[in-house]
């Protein structure tokens, strides 16, 4: 397998996975796989693979440039984020009517699922609404200081919050009859089951509203990295293979 993939390597300073896989037959996941494992045996002396597992580096000197592009990437990357977060905030506006009474709104939505759950003395469920409030909650005061986010609200405001609050009525009614018998049971496992479903719809939609910050987040440790081994703070991939070699 060795002589096979150094064959399909060459002379290259470099060679996607891809690539390699195309010219000896096998899967990326294998291909992958076996360079690893060849890796760790220290079969390519000088080689590592990138951040991305997309391609091996086979000398030392290439990954020191493509550490240094990576570098001037991110870089460029942030420089345009922190231009575009300082136009943003030169543009930002005062909430408009119609924004402050979406969130006016968001709040009576909250203040009616808090009512329910007031009302609603089970534990399991109690637990499974105080879940949604504390989301839908901090998606609110998101859209309040980021005005933006409020355009990706449609369809929390249109049918996740609505259809939450209906079957939290439906609930308190149900579990308000003094004879619990099996329809009722079986109608209260059923919204207990949709209450899940939107608890999950909810934390997705926070997670969007919160992806450019995690990318941010990301690419500042990707740059930490990056100048740690330049430091020769933290080990390089080179230092590893040596080290197994």
């Amino acid at each position: 397998a060795f002589s096979k993939y150094r064959k399909a390597i060459g002379v290259c300073d470099y060679r996607y996975i891809k690539d390699i896989a195309a010219v000896t037959g096998d899967a990326e996941t294998k291909v992958l796989a076996r360079l690893k494992k060849m890796l760790r045996k220290g079969l390519f002396q000088q080689a590592a693979l990138d951040d991305d597992q997309t391609m091996i580096i086979m000398t030392s000197a290439c990954f020191e440039q493509y550490r240094q592009a990576q570098q001037l990437e991110l870089k460029r990357k942030r420089q345009e984020r922190i231009a575009d977060s300082v136009t943003q905030e030169q543009e930002a506006k005062p909430l408009n009517a119609e924004q402050k009474a979406l969130l006016a709104r968001g709040e009576a939505y909250i203040a009616k699922i808090r009512l329910s759950n007031e009302a609603i003395p089970g534990e399991e469920i109690s637990r499974k609404i105080d879940q949604i409030e504390d989301v839908v909650r901090i998606i609110f005061k998101r859209a309040a200081e980021q005005p933006q986010v409020i355009a990706d609200l449609g369809q929390l405001m249109d049918y996740y919050l609505p259809t939450t609050v209906k079957l939290l009525d439906a609930y308190r009614e149900l579990d308000a009859q003094p004879i619990q018998g099996d329809n009722i049971v079986q109608s209260k496992r059923e919204i207990e089951g949709a209450l899940d479903s939107l608890a999950t719809a909810f934390e997705k939609l926070l997670d969007s509203i919160f992806r450019d910050m995690a990318w941010d987040v990301s690419s500042d440790v990707s740059v930490l990295h990056t100048v740690l081994a330049q430091e020769g703070l933290v080990d390089s991939p080179f230092a590893t293979q040596e080290k197994l070699a």
